[in-house]
């Protein structure tokens, strides 16, 4: 590894691993620092390795103070006169943000965060049916609605149906307005989990804790899920790119909140631009006997159908399922012999220019090396339609499928990546809402202010009143 590649490994890790001060209340650190050997055993490797204790418990009672603070003062809000629809949303989403955030604290997936979460999502819902959704599934009906939040990539494929997608909706101007979204889909290898794919809140609704809804939703769909994790890649950062940085900082910080782990890795994804290629000897030579789809007329959605059907594979399905016409008819390309498909490339083209590879399939005991008239196709048929601004990027499907690539195309870039995953903590380590009231207890923090079901009644006093309404200008 070269002296430059250390030096810029160095930044990154310095980058990422930049950390804020924060002050801790010397009693709750005391007493908080006392009791965490007691509670180890139940905390395991989070306590060892990834929880400060002392700040948690100092950042919940803060969380505690201001829910219990937007629970009054919505109390107060729905009776007054100065009522409306936006700040009766506002409200309301703002106490269900201070609930998510409470879920974060250890796992908001398993023990007591998966029951904040969970009473979150029960004020979500009990909004929604007594007002008006915060959240709707993003379906082909609806989709254009949410078009210019997601980018094309993503767009196409919810539009066949391959991936799911959440929006947020706000009211600005008492008109619903699409406000973010959230686009993930199933993956089904040995074990069924759920990946993210892309996550946006437009600019005029940060900061609403818009993101956090959206993420309590999909961890509320993967729950449905039995033991389902949630998988993510975030590119790293170009160093000399300080916009890149800060999109990086705040994406990471944000799935760091939500206890992501993650792990540095070499990207599942490979761009190759066209421009790049005019010396590549691979792509020149002989192209017999391979066919675009728009060659194969009317029997080509048969062909394909019959080839895919022969090999059988499972992970081929959200191929299979595409429609036809999702494949670019003159780039995909396939080599027939005895009226049957031996080999298959496919790719889908985007409005802007750029392909992503679908699928290169061939028959058992086909001869490998045909494989290349079938890139060497593609390649003149791209430069045929002058699309050589063109990058063609897509997702490696295999160990051997990364190493074809970087044989093939040498000049192709695969982008480092940080690959991250939420997952339901194993039963030992579980932190229960009884373990987390009882640590509270003994680091002389109150569970009073804990409202068992968001009742104003059951967390008022007469003192907090009189605050509320000082604090409320009245």
């Amino acid at each position: 590894m070269s002296d430059e590649m250390d030096l810029e490994l160095k930044e990154l890790y310095d980058f990422i691993n930049e950390e804020d001060d924060f002050e801790i209340d010397d009693d709750v650190r005391e007493a908080a620092e006392e009791m965490s050997e007691i509670f180890e055993p139940a905390f395991a490797d989070y306590v060892k390795e990834r929880l400060d204790i002392p700040t948690l418990l100092r950042e919940d009672d803060e969380l505690l103070e201001q829910l219990v603070d937007k629970i009054s003062y919505i109390n107060l809000y729905e009776i007054s006169e100065e009522a409306d629809l936006e700040g009766t949303e506002g409200l309301y989403t703002s106490l269900i943000d201070t609930c998510i955030e409470l879920s974060k604290t250890i796992d908001p997936m398993t023990g007591f965060g998966r029951d904040r979460l969970e009473a979150a999502l029960s004020i979500i819902a009990g909004f929604e049916k007594e007002n008006w959704p915060l959240m709707t599934l993003i379906t082909p009906g609806n989709a254009s609605v949410f078009q210019d939040m997601i980018p094309e990539e993503h767009y196409d494929d919810i539009i066949i149906g391959r991936k799911r997608a959440m929006g947020a909706i706000r009211l600005s101007d008492e008109k619903s307005c699409a406000a973010g979204v959230i686009v993930y889909h199933i993956e089904e290898n040995e074990e069924v989990n759920v990946r993210l794919d892309w996550i946006y809140v437009s600019q005029d609704f940060r900061e609403m804790g818009i993101g956090n809804m959206m993420m309590a939703k999909l961890i509320e769909f993967t729950l449905d899920i039995d033991e389902a994790a949630i998988f993510l890649s975030v590119d790293a950062p170009r160093l000399s790119d300080d916009e890149s940085k800060e999109e990086f900082a705040v994406l990471t910080n944000f799935f760091d909140s939500w206890r992501f782990d993650f792990s540095m890795s070499i990207g599942r994804k490979f761009f190759i631009k066209v421009s790049d290629q005019d010396d590549n000897s691979h792509l020149k030579g002989s192209v017999s006997g391979v066919q675009s789809l728009n060659a194969l007329g009317g029997d080509g959605k048969k062909l394909v159908s019959a080839f895919f059907k022969k090999l059988d594979n499972d992970y081929d399905e959200s191929i299979i399922t595409a429609p036809y016409s999702f494949f670019d008819p003159e780039v995909s390309c396939a080599i027939v012999e005895n009226g049957e498909i031996k080999a298959l490339l496919l790719l889908h083209r985007f409005s802007y220019g750029d392909y992503r590879y679908e699928a290169l399939r061939s028959l058992p005991g086909y001869d490998p090396s045909s494989v290349l008239k079938l890139f060497r196709f593609a390649y003149q048929i791209i430069l045929k339609n002058k699309d050589v601004k063109s990058t063609i990027f897509g997702t490696f499907e295999s160990e051997e499928g990364r190493d074809l690539v970087n044989r093939v195309f040498p000049d192709g870039i695969t982008t480092m990546q940080f690959a991250g995953y939420l997952a339901q903590s194993h039963p030992e380590d579980i932190v229960t809402s009884e373990d987390w009231e009882e640590l509270r207890l003994q680091a002389g923090l109150s569970n009073d202010k804990i409202p068992g079901d968001f009742s104003p009644e059951d967390v008022l006093t007469d003192e907090r009143m009189e605050e509320i309404l000082k604090a409320a200008g009245r």
